[in-house]
């Protein structure tokens, strides 16, 4: 499993990355630093079930799809963000549209980290339609597992170099 700040800032540059370069420029108003947060919120979501299941537990209680990489780590769990974001587009509402498109893409993110990067034991990315578990497991397969900390480091240090080259952060007049 990624840690949670890994999540969160590989989200953050994904989403300033596409906001950037895949967003039409009609459509950039609506993508603020609150679509940034949205996002980067969204993406610790799926891991919320490891509080749920130790609640669960202390009441005696468990459920085979509230375990962690259960439900909340399938494509149906990004679906129940991605239904109101189309219908509020569809209705005019494009500030909170976009803010549910923002959700989709924290937690797809995280579907993916979790699938292609650390993956010891799997997501059961397409359930209901199948139990089986999808994995890459690149960091083991890489050997690199002590290196999961400092993949955060670089991640930021290479977004602030990105938005230094790209958006000027540096020079911006002080108020």
């Amino acid at each position: 499993m990624a840690l949670p700040l890994t999540h969160i800032l590989f989200t953050i540059v994904l989403s300033t990355l596409v906001i950037d370069y895949l967003i039409k420029k009609e459509w950039k108003k609506y993508f603020t630093f609150w679509t940034i947060f949205v996002a980067g919120f969204a993406t610790v979501l799926p891991d919320f079930d490891n509080y749920l299941v130790s609640f669960l537990n202390l009441l005696g209680k468990s459920f085979s799809l509230i375990e962690h990489r259960g439900i909340t780590h399938t494509l149906l769990f990004a679906l129940i963000f991605l239904i109101p974001a189309f219908i509020l587009w569809k209705k005019k509402n494009r500030t909170f549209s976009v803010y549910f498109f923002a959700a989709t893409f924290g937690i797809l993110s995280h579907l993916f980290l979790d699938w292609f990067w650390w993956g010891t034991v799997g997501i059961m990315l397409f359930w209901p339609i199948t139990n089986q578990k999808f994995m890459v497991d690149l960091i083991h397969k890489l050997g690199i597992e002590r290196l999961q900390s400092n993949i955060d480091s670089v991640l930021i240090l290479l977004w602030i170099l990105y938005e230094e080259f790209k958006h000027r952060i540096h020079s911006r007049k002080k108020h």
